[in-house]
């Protein structure tokens, strides 16, 4: 069993070096120093000049004879 000793012991020193990791490099701050109110209240929007092709709309006749003779022949 030395190959799932290998992949614990590689497996907890990955997990304690994330944990290192995520300690040393905290949340970066939410507000830049030099434009504090664009961070918080900045909008992107993103518009294409390409438009969807219009929906096609198909039109079903369902004929209620047809269905109700084709359940009541069974």
């Amino acid at each position: 069993m030395p190959v799932a000793k290998y992949f614990v012991f590689i497996g907890s020193v990955l997990a304690a070096l994330l944990l290192i990791v995520n300690w040393c490099y905290s949340a970066p701050p939410a507000i830049s120093a030099d434009r504090p109110q664009i961070v918080t209240t900045a909008t992107i929007r993103i518009e294409s000049e390409r438009k969807r092709p219009e929906k096609i709309r198909a039109k079903v006749m369902v004929d209620a004879d047809r269905t109700h003779s084709s359940k009541s022949s069974e």
